[in-house]
C-alpha cells in the first residue's frame, strides 16, 4: 500500500517534472505529494470496501427464482437442505464463492471481479467447496 503511494508519487512527478513549480525543497514537496496520495489510496479502499459489503448484503438477500417445493419429492428437499447447511459451515470466501456461482449463477469471471481475486482463485475455492460437499454429505444415508 505504501509503496503504491511512493510508486505513483514518483511517477507522476517523474512526468510532470517539467511543469512542476516547486515552492519549497524537493523533499518537502514529496513528502507531502505521498501523504496526499496515501489518504487517497485509504479513502479509495474504503469506498470499495464499502461497495463491496453493500453489493453482497444484496446477493444474500435474493432468493433463488424458479425454485418451488411442491415440484420436488421428500428425499430431494432433505437434500437439498443438507446441502445448504453444509455450505453454510464452509469458510466465508468458499462459501461466498458457491452461492455466487451456484445459487446465483455468476461466472468465475463475474466473481472474481467481484471479489477482486483470480479466476484460479475462483476455481481453487470451488474446487475446495465441491470436495468438502462430497466428504460431509452422504447420499446413502438419505436414501
Amino acid at each position: 500500500f505504501a509503496r503504491d503511494a511512493v510508486q505513483d508519487v514518483f511517477l507522476k512527478f517523474w512526468r510532470n517534472r517539467k511543469e512542476i513549480d516547486i515552492q519549497v525543497s524537493v523533499k518537502v514537496y514529496l513528502y507531502q505529494a505521498v501523504r496526499n496520495q496515501s489518504l487517497n489510496l485509504l479513502d479509495k479502499q474504503k469506498n470499495q470496501q464499502r461497495l463491496r459489503e453493500n453489493f453482497l448484503s444484496e446477493i444474500k438477500s435474493i432468493r433463488v427464482e424458479g425454485f418451488e417445493e411442491s415440484n420436488l419429492n421428500t428425499e430431494q428437499i432433505e437434500l437439498i437442505k443438507k446441502v445448504w447447511e453444509t455450505v453454510n459451515k464452509m469458510p466465508e470466501r468458499r462459501r461466498l464463492v458457491f452461492e455466487l456461482h451456484r445459487k446465483h449463477g455468476f461466472s468465475y469471471k463475474e466473481i472474481a471481479k467481484i471479489l477482486e481475486i483470480t479466476v484460479k482463485t475462483v476455481e481453487n475455492h470451488m474446487s475446495q467447496a465441491l470436495q468438502y460437499l462430497r466428504e460431509n454429505i452422504e447420499i446413502n444415508k438419505l436414501k
